[in-house]
């Protein structure tokens, strides 16, 4: 998460773009939600395998 945010950083000076940054953080919840899931997925069955 910390790389993607230094390249669209990155990208944002470069190019001096304009505007809010919240369509941005939408994109990259989506990109980045599925990741989350399986995260948690694998958590709970490393959870279960313990207790």
């Amino acid at each position: 998460m910390l790389l993607a945010y230094l390249v669209l950083w990155a990208f944002n000076e470069l190019l001096k773009l304009k505007g809010s940054g919240e369509s941005g953080m939408i994109f990259l919840v989506i990109i980045y939600h599925p990741f989350l899931l399986l995260l948690v997925v694998f958590l709970k069955w490393v959870y279960g395998k313990i207790i």
